[in-house]
């Protein structure tokens, strides 16, 4: 490997509700000071040239993520000789997907894997059944996490749909009754016949 990089990736699912469209989340900027502060304890690290892969607003149930495309793109051309992520659930919340590239892909590829909050390093770990396990039982927990919160968003939905509860923004020709919790026709609209 020529001139392997040293690749972050930062992900976050939703956009902080107090970013624009043009900055970048709180939880990025955390994320990055996060791995900064890890990294100023690795000279050996540091020496490395150094490429930040971000993905703000994307799921970790979801693969076809920009960032995580071109992170997994240099990969596999040989261009990155480690990543580290805040923890494992930054790079997937599938339990599946992880496991194929922690264990896998980049042993086979020669990258070494950081994870910071799971204090795991590929390249210290001896990877026993202990520690294999340990990653699997982590992983499986971010996968559970990510269903049961979209499962439990879902119902959220249905009830306040079923109890006629307002649900967001109105849709073109309606607007939004706070009061009553529902959408009621823009009496400007409807008086307009096309």
């Amino acid at each position: 490997m020529k001139n392997p990089i040293l690749a972050t990736y930062l992900r976050l699912s939703r956009p902080d509700a107090y970013s624009s469209e043009k900055e970048e989340s709180n939880s990025i900027r955390s994320q990055r000071l996060l791995i900064k502060s890890f990294l100023s304890l690795y000279p050996d690290l540091l020496d490395m040239p150094y490429r930040e892969y971000v993905d703000d607003g994307y799921s970790g149930t979801n693969t076809k993520r920009p960032a995580f495309q071109k992170l997994l793109s240099h990969a596999r051309a040989g261009r990155i000789g480690v990543i580290i992520v805040k923890d494992m659930s930054r790079f997937s919340r599938e339990y599946l997907v992880l496991g194929d590239y922690v264990e896998q892909m980049f042993p086979f590829l020669g990258i070494r894997f950081i994870s910071i909050n799971d204090h795991y390093d590929s390249q210290t770990s001896l990877m026993s059944s202990t520690d294999t396990m340990n990653a699997a039982l982590q992983s499986l927990v971010y996968d559970y996490y990510s269903k049961d919160l979209s499962r439990k968003r879902s119902s959220s939905v249905a009830a306040r749909m079923k109890n006629r509860k307002f649900l967001g923004p109105a849709p073109y020709g309606y607007i939004a009754n706070f009061q009553e919790h529902c959408y009621e026709i823009d009496p400007e609209l409807s008086l307009i016949h096309i």
